[in-house]
């Protein structure tokens, strides 16, 4: 049964409308906040509308929104009328989604919800672990992260070529132009602002969280969760060198201070887990079914 709720808007703390999806409950009881990925928004996530049924059967209200990175690139409204913004993954601030996150907390508890579990999916599971690392937020009850993706393994994928792209974001930052944008000739690409590239694709980059080239040294951000934590992954294309079952004991080898560590794999699944959505909703209901009594 599909979940029943209606799109809200929310205002973040710089001005900027985002706009999602909830599916309440009668009750001021727990729920959920799914935080979509890199290109993606708030409805195009193919389990999205069976795990809102599910989290909603199941006494959760459920909340997927968008941040101000959705789509590859958008006209995002701001408090003023007369002002808008172009914005989405080709032109957002990692680091941004610390406010974008806030605010969709503040609103769900607006709404009565001050217990929040924070999952999300690809770029949005870094963004998940970065707001809890980085907030210490006392709202969130656990955090999940849905294929979490090694961003620095598409640099290493096309070696010199990106490395000379790189170098080319830097450039144009190091001369004021972080709004640059690179046009890619071909569509296995996505139009990226210098400034982007720079935050998501860089050795350092504030988006680069999960490392899985390197799993022995210690990771930005995930070693200072002190949330119950969920991984998920599927074994088919994922953003990761070698066995997704690896990637997943390097995220429970970092994440140390968690107080749990739960993982799962869905055999034949890929990035986007198309064609395995029942699979992605039994694997998170039955993680919440073990940790929480709505």
């Amino acid at each position: 049964m599909p979940a029943t709720g209606h799109l809200v808007t929310t205002t973040t703390d710089d001005g900027l409308l985002l706009h999602g999806f909830f599916a309440p409950t009668p009750s001021s009881g727990p729920a959920l906040l799914l935080v979509h990925g890199l290109t993606a928004n708030f409805y195009r996530l193919p389990y999205v509308h069976l795990l809102a049924g599910r989290a909603q059967r199941t006494g959760w209200a459920f909340l997927t929104a968008n941040t101000r990175g959705h789509d590859i690139m958008t006209t995002v409204y701001t408090a003023d009328p007369d002002r808008s913004l172009r914005l989405g993954s080709a032109y957002e601030r990692f680091g941004e989604c610390v406010v974008d996150i806030r605010a969709w907390l503040d609103w769900l508890e607006v709404q009565g919800h001050r217990r929040v579990v924070l999952l999300g999916h690809s770029l949005g599971a870094a963004k998940a672990v970065h707001y809890a690392a980085r907030t210490g937020d006392a709202r969130l009850l656990a955090l999940g992260v849905l294929s979490p993706a090694d961003l620095s393994l598409i640099a290493r994928r096309e070696g010199d070529q990106f490395s000379r792209l790189l170098q080319w974001a830097h450039r144009q930052v190091r001369a004021g132009r972080p709004q640059e944008l690179f046009v890619p000739a071909t569509d296995e690409h996505v139009p990226m602002s210098a400034q982007s590239l720079v935050d998501l694709f860089g050795p350092d980059a504030p988006a680069h969280i999960f490392r899985f080239a390197d799993p022995h040294r210690s990771w930005p951000d995930l070693p200072e969760v002190r949330l119950p934590l969920f991984a998920l992954m599927g074994t088919e294309g994922e953003y990761v060198d070698g066995d997704p079952r690896a990637a997943l004991e390097a995220i429970a080898r970092q994440a140390r201070r968690a107080p749990s560590c739960t993982l799962r794999l869905i055999p034949g699944a890929r990035h986007n887990y198309r064609g395995h959505e029942e699979h992605v909703v039994a694997a998170v209901a039955e993680w919440l079914e073990s940790m929480f009594s709505p």
